[in-house]
């Protein structure tokens, strides 16, 4: 029986089937046809089908190119297995073939097989399209060596190289396998093979590369038959997407998975990816505190710069996500993430301290300092202790106000005022009654609170009464000591040396249009006083309202009619039987209703009056200052002793005073005031 095969219908490395026809020797005909066939291009598995010919199963076995019955018999790509079958054969003949694009000039080879030697044993080779190969067995390795760089043999067209002998030398299956590692060369240097079909080829290297090299994955690199399909895949990274597979710049497919075919050349193959857009938002707490700048859309991995900007009376404080701090520095970069972002700049709205200092001390008092932010209203008030008055507000030696209330708004900066005050000078002016009947010393300039000692010196046959201001006994000592708190104008009273001394100085306070207040003055040890009064011109003998044994110096008429002249009279008591001549008439008149001008207050009103629990000091026109005043009751005795800022008015509390007249004497910008005030329960 002589073997012999069909040319094959399909190239031999790509084909599905192979069929070899077997045919008698003596007479040629077909006996039976063997069929290759494999499931798959790269199973590398190839079963003998023995096909039933007239009834009966063909067990042959290929040894010199005869058929011999056999058990059964399975080839592969890279590996024989001998079945047991009903037959044994002691002969085995594998042939290696080689052929494919790129074998063009073969020079050398180096193949390794595994075969089990417990079941085969070498027994040579048969040359075929070459000789001089080395075959060496070592424990169950065949190693064949080849080397004939002078003379290169073309395999473009596949062709047998040699076949293998085996010999059988126990039952069961047999196996030969085609090892990794084996080598074919030109004279160009080593060719990656493959073995396939019982056929040596060359393989091409499929390179895949990602642009850019973090933006994704890709599978599907390795060696390649010509013609092969390869599935090839692009995974991108987080924050990038996919774009494209392109092969020297040209693009093959848009799509993440595709099949490529695989050449008969190496391939380089680049799976492009491009970076995910996403949008970073910046917002400033709170949004009055500072700008930010920075905000917009980057792509993955794009550096992004944040500047925060504080506004005056702020400071920057960090940046935040999600509440966690990312960085206290204004200026911040980071590498955008894949993630939309929201960012907050954070900042602290400052206080700044307003510091309040007076001078010279104990001069007086400041209010209104304390921690204030940038631009709040600030209103500070400057306070003159007794004795003292306001000068000036100064920052750094500079003056900013010389009003003692000062409104300004804060600065972003800690501030220091000074309240400066100047303590107060006062003049005191002396004089007699008449420069004939004595002499006075001790008039000056003096400051406050100093001590003030004035002299009066009677001349001969003259006695001295008492010291009086605005017609009011302030001393009946000729030698009078005090501290200075206001201008002063003092008048010694000097009288004729007489049994009874006639009172003196007499004079009206407080006139309005019902009231009058007359007094008098009189040496200390005269206590009583006679006091007659009535309409001008009136007949002292007949008419007129006589008030006997009056025990202080002034007294209060009241009852008046208004636009009405009055006469007084006053004469001492001296003894039960002792009176002073008359003095007398001193003569006033009652004020106009509604007028004002006639008033010993010509720029102020006194309201209300008679009054109760407040007296209420008002200017009708602006006026604003110090204003030192004090409160006397009709004994002469100083009740009240005030120095307070005074703007258009000031509300004087009455309480706790007895009903019955007081006189108010006033100092404002260096004008001098005194005013009658009726206290009633």
């Amino acid at each position: 029986m002589t073997l012999r095969h069909s040319k094959p219908k399909y190239p031999s490395y790509f084909s599905q089937t192979f069929v070899f026809l077997f045919y008698l020797n003596q007479n040629m005909k077909t006996l039976l046809h063997l069929l290759f066939a494999h499931s798959s291009r790269l199973l590398q598995t190839f079963r003998f089908s023995a096909l039933l010919i007239s009834a009966f199963l063909a067990q042959i076995e290929v040894v010199n190119g005869q058929a011999f019955l056999k058990e059964d018999f399975i080839i592969s790509t890279n590996q024989l297995d001998q079945n047991k079958g009903p037959l044994r054969q002691n002969t085995i003949h594998v042939p290696l073939k080689m052929g494919g694009p790129g074998f063009d000039a073969i020079s050398s080879f180096q193949l390794f097989l595994q075969y089990d030697p417990a079941k085969l044993s070498l027994a040579g080779y048969i040359p075929e399209a070459i000789n001089n190969v080395a075959v060496n067995s070592e424990g169950n390795m065949l190693v064949l060596n080849w080397s004939n760089p002078s003379n290169p043999v073309n395999f473009t067209s596949t062709t047998i190289l040699l076949q293998l002998q085996f010999n059988r030398i126990s039952e069961g299956d047999v196996s030969l396998i085609f090892l990794p590692g084996s080598r074919v060369g030109n004279n160009q240097g080593l060719l990656p093979v493959q073995y396939v079909n019982g056929i040596i080829f060359q393989t091409w290297q499929l390179t895949l590369t990602s642009q850019p090299t973090d933006g994704g994955t890709t599978t599907g690199s390795g060696e390649y038959l010509p013609g092969q399909s390869i599935n090839l895949a692009a995974l991108p990274s987080l924050g990038f997407y996919f774009q494209n597979w392109t092969q020297n710049g040209n693009i093959l497919s848009t799509n993440p998975s595709f099949t490529f075919t695989m050449p008969a050349s190496n391939v380089n193959i680049q799976a492009n990816f491009t970076p995910q857009s996403y949008q970073v938002t910046t917002q400033s707490i709170p949004s009055e505190g500072g700008l930010t700048s920075g905000s917009g859309v980057y792509e993955f991995g794009q550096t992004v710069s944040l500047n925060a900007n504080a506004h005056t009376g702020y400071c920057f404080i960090n940046w935040t996500i999600d509440g966690e701090i990312v960085s206290a520095n204004p200026s911040y970069s980071f590498t955008m993430p894949a993630e939309n972002l929201s960012i907050w700049a954070n900042f602290e709205h400052l206080l700044y301290s307003l510091d309040l200092d007076v001078d010279p001390p104990a001069s007086g008092s400041a209010t209104g300092g304390g921690d204030y932010y940038f631009n709040d209203a600030v209103t500070v008030v400057a306070n003159a202790s007794e004795g003292f008055q306001f000068e000036c507000w100064t920052q750094n030696a500079n003056t900013v106000s010389t009003n003692p209330i000062y409104s300004f708004l804060m600065p972003a900066s800690a501030l220091q005022l000074i309240a400066r005050f100047s303590i107060n000078t006062y003049t005191i002016q002396i004089q007699a009654n008449n420069p004939d009947f004595g002499s006075v010393t001790g008039s000056g300039t003096f400051f406050h609170n100093d001590p003030v000692t004035v002299s009066a010196l009677p001349n001969e046959d003259y006695v001295f009464i008492a010291w009086i201001e605005n017609s009011q006994i302030v001393s009946f000592q000729p030698i009078y000591t005090f501290n200075i708190v206001s201008e002063r104008n003092l008048t010694a009273v000097f009288q004729e040396m007489m049994t009874c001394s006639q009172p003196v100085e007499l004079s009206v306070n407080d006139l309005s249009e019902t009231t009058a207040v007359i007094s008098w003055v009189s040496p200390s040890e005269i206590q009583a006083w006679d006091v007659l009064w009535d309409l001008a011109d009136f007949d002292t003998l007949q008419t007129g309202n006589l008030v006997s044994n009056w025990t202080q110096n002034f007294l209060l008429l009241d009852n008046l009619s208004p636009q009405t002249s009055y006469d007084f009279y006053v004469r001492a008591i001296c003894g039960d039987d002792l009176q002073s001549s008359w003095t007398g008439p001193y003569r006033f008149s009652t004020h106009y209703v509604g007028s004002f001008e006639h008033s010993s207050f010509p720029q102020f009103l006194l309201y209300p009056n008679p009054a109760k629990e407040s007296l209420t000091v008002a200017s009708p026109s602006t006026l604003t200052g110090w204003i030192h005043y004090e409160l006397i009751d009709n004994r002469g005795v100083k009740i009240m002793k005030e120095t307070k800022w005074f703007e258009n008015n000031l509300k004087i509390s009455l309480a706790g005073l007895h009903q019955g007249i007081y006189f108010l004497n006033a100092t404002i910008n260096s004008q001098h005031f005194t005013g009658k005030v009726s206290v009633v329960n």
